[in-house]
Order: C-alpha cells, then structure tokens, then sequence
C-alpha cells in the first residue's frame, strides 16, 4: 500500500468552476485543507475542503 498522499496545491487568486475565487485558507487538517472562496455568481462567501488522496491516485485528480 503507498503511504504517500497528495494535497492539491491551491494559490490565492485561483478560479474553481469560473466562479469560485480562492481569498485565503481557513483550516488545515490531518486530511484536507479548507479555504474561504468568494462566490462571483451569488456575491457570497463559500467553503472550499480540499481532501489528501492518496499517492498515485491523488496525482491523476491534481491532473483532471
């Protein structure tokens, strides 16, 4: 089994889905990190939870 795991790695100012901008992290936790986004469509604040996947597999997610 791969002990290594692979959190996706956000920048301030990043684009989620042509609406969710990236404004700063919140929280980071033994498996995932959370950020506050602004959402452009609705002119709200949304939490963002980026989950560690695990080796291999969490390199194919970063590339889709």
């Amino acid at each position: 089994m791969d002990d290594q795991y692979v959190l996706y790695p956000i920048r301030l100012g990043e684009m989620f889905n042509e609406r969710y901008l990236v404004e700063h992290k919140l929280e980071f936790g033994g498996g995932s990190t959370v950020w506050m986004t602004l959402d452009l469509r609705d002119k709200k604040n949304m939490a963002l939870k980026v989950m560690m996947s695990p080796g291999k597999w969490g390199e194919n997610e970063i590339r889709i």
